[in-house]
């Protein structure tokens, strides 16, 4: 997958409303038809979708998804921006009050789970697969920082920032997609990648929260 350019639009969102890395099935609903996507982020303003629709600028739909909290969102919006095949932006209009409180309530737990994710040095060899301007790319890498949500690791080459990539742990035999935070050179000419998985599962079979008693970390 190639990565993507971020548009304007998405960072005035980030200024203006908190976002959260968010994964769940969501409908578009544009008249008569509707089309099936997938989000990757939330946020009081919008989402951003990974489809597959061509859908024009400023169209107007209505979206309906579940939040975590089980509650099922429905909401009218238009189209901020469109990479057909890729990814879908969309900015809620004339959100009800209590849809909004949901969401409200869903990103303030969501995000106070995030913060309360310890990160534990630890040294483990994985390896990385992604696809670059078509061309299938591998690389071993070495994590410095595993967290709940993704790790920190060091590797001579990496994907852009906002790439997609699979992450495999050969000593366990495990996969999991990843989206790729932040990426920059260290002093010895390495990659020093972020990566946030797609998923909230518990992919290096840690318990956290263990481990912050175990340390007496605070929340």
């Amino acid at each position: 997958m190639l990565a993507r350019t971020v548009p304007a639009w998405e960072f005035s969102y980030v200024r203006k409303f908190p976002r959260i890395r968010f994964v769940a099935p969501v409908e578009i609903l544009l008249e008569r038809k509707v089309f099936t996507a997938q989000s990757q982020s939330l946020s009081v303003g919008g989402m951003l979708l990974e489809a597959t629709c061509d859908l024009p600028t400023s169209t107007r739909v209505h979206v309906h998804f579940p939040l975590p909290t089980g509650v099922a969102v429905i909401a009218a919006a238009r189209v901020v921006y469109c990479r057909p095949g890729m990814h879908i932006g969309i900015e809620f209009t004339n959100l009800a009050s209590a849809m909004r409180d949901a969401l409200h309530e869903s990103i303030k737990a969501k995000q106070t789970g995030q913060r309360r994710s310890i990160r534990i040095p630890e040294r483990l060899f994985v390896d990385l697969q992604w696809d670059e301007d078509g061309t299938p790319m591998e690389q071993t890498a070495q994590t410095v920082l595993l967290s709940k949500h993704g790790c920190l690791l060091l590797s001579k080459t990496a994907p852009h920032p906002n790439a997609r990539l699979l992450i495999r742990w050969p000593e366990v035999g495990t996969g999991t997609s990843a989206r790729v935070v932040s990426r920059q050179h260290d002093l010895d000419g390495l990659f020093k990648t972020a990566l946030e998985f797609a998923e909230d599962s518990n992919f290096w079979g840690i318990d956290f929260e263990a481990e912050r008693t175990r340390n007496h970390l605070p929340n």
